[in-house]
């Protein structure tokens, strides 16, 4: 323990990184010094694990966060916003294929679902459906889902490919939360899978948070809103015995004409085959 306290109430000890996660364990990564102290040694350890442990620490009592109740707060923001506007309008809260054939979903206000394709339509409603539209600042128009997200700005979108003998037409969608519909992009799935497994890939359209708050730190808060996404895609699938398959290779859909942004987490959907034609 005397070892463990050391580590904490002296940064330049911890130089390696099983030093960091010894002290991460014991909740000792609070730092006893000002956060002046851990700027300075920041700036001198150079890289690895000890300078992004130390970099943290300095900015834990710099950060601050606002409180939109007081009236000077919410004013501010909203003229910052109001200059946004004028150079430029955000990107669309929600992505839309218009000339894409429309597959309606099951939406959960009519009820259980009662069979696979509804099934599809529950998962993809409650981990990125939309439940309204708002006006955020009395100037920006987003949108409240399932999921939390910073600002309400929600970069996810969601595409699925569809291998023959699964609950819907074989093909490549994307999902529409404005309708809850699955727009279908290709008759064919870009990807090679079993028959009867549906693929569903999350991309980042980072320019929705960027627009806003235009910072690189805001790059971090996509690990949120991933973690939000898998949180409920993980509780739907056990609610209705289906299964998610976490897959590495997305460079399948990155390569796919259809998919113009960036690929960010690719999940393997088991228990959806058969239904179709039955």
């Amino acid at each position: 323990m005397d070892t463990l306290a050391g580590l904490a109430s002296s940064p330049e000890q911890l130089t390696r990184e099983e030093d960091i996660e010894t002290a991460k364990s014991f909740g000792l990564l609070r730092a006893r010094g000002s956060w002046l102290e851990w700027a300075r040694w920041a700036r001198e350890a150079g890289e690895g694990p000890a300078f992004d442990l130390a970099a943290f620490q300095s900015l834990r009592g710099v950060v601050q966060f606002l409180d939109y109740s007081e009236k000077t707060v919410f004013m501010n923001d909203r003229s910052r916003m109001d200059a946004y506007l004028q150079c430029e309008q955000p990107p669309p809260i929600a992505k839309t294929y218009p000339n894409a054939p429309r597959l309606l979903l099951h939406h959960p206000s009519l009820g259980e679902p009662f069979d696979r394709a509804g099934k599809l339509g529950v998962l993809l409603f409650w981990s990125f459906g939309r439940l309204r539209q708002a006006t955020f600042l009395d100037v920006l128009t987003m949108q409240f889902k399932p999921v939390p997200s910073l600002g309400a700005r929600h970069p996810l979108e969601a595409y699925v490919c569809v291998a023959e003998g699964a609950c819907i037409p074989e093909g490549t969608y994307h999902y529409d939360p404005i309708a809850h519909a699955l727009e279908q992009l290709d008759t064919r799935a870009d990807v090679p899978f079993e028959a009867g497994q549906v693929l569903l890939t999350v991309s980042v359209i980072f320019e929705r948070f960027q627009w806003r708050y235009r910072d690189k730190w805001i790059y971090k808060d996509l690990f949120h809103e991933i973690g939000h996404v898998q949180g409920n895609l993980h509780l739907v699938a056990d609610e209705y015995s289906l299964k998610l398959e976490p897959r590495d290779d997305l460079h399948l859909m990155q390569d796919s004409e259809r998919l113009v942004e960036e690929p960010y987490a690719s999940f393997l959907v088991l228990g959806l085959q058969g239904d179709l034609g039955e």
